[in-house]
């Protein structure tokens, strides 16, 4: 099921909630590291804490993994949070039982993440555009029919 959500925060936390009652919190990684995915990042050390964690996340450069690593240091973590090679998303997901992905990497880089994690046994919160082209979308839309996993697309809003 592809879903739509708009909202005027990060959802990312709330959409990955696990059911009421499990107890647990969702395990949630993050694939790329730019300037939206710290929206994700305090809603989970925020918000959403009590159901969500950050277990994980990964980006190509290696300077904004660091610098995310310094951040929830500021926001709470015990400790930092596990990164991985973006090449490496299949075994890392699998190795670590990871519930969520978001996906905050550029636009063109959408459909492949979202089809691997979804391969990968994860369900996948990712930003609009859902995927640039048709081809992605229905590499999109035939995981999620294989799979039986989920993937929601937010469109987040600030108003100045």
């Amino acid at each position: 099921m592809v879903n739509t959500a708009e909202s005027s925060s990060a959802t990312a936390a709330s959409t990955s909630a696990p059911e009421p009652g499990a107890g647990s919190r969702a395990r949630i990684a993050l694939i790329g590291n730019g300037g939206r995915s710290e929206m994700y990042i305090r809603a989970i050390f925020g918000t959403h804490e009590d159901t969500a964690e950050l277990v994980a996340f990964s980006d190509v450069n290696p300077g904004r993994v660091e610098f995310y690593q310094k951040l929830i240091q500021e926001l709470g973590a015990p400790g930092p949070v596990a990164s991985f090679d973006p090449a490496d998303l299949t075994a890392f997901f699998q190795a670590n039982n990871i519930d969520r992905i978001v996906v905050t990497t550029p636009d063109y880089t959408h459909a492949d993440y979202i089809v691997e994690a979804l391969e990968a046994g994860a369900d996948v919160v990712v930003e609009k555009p859902l995927t640039i082209d048709a081809e992605g979308c229905r590499r999109i839309t035939k995981a999620v029919a294989e799979t039986g996993r989920n993937v929601v697309v937010t469109f987040n809003y600030r108003y100045s």
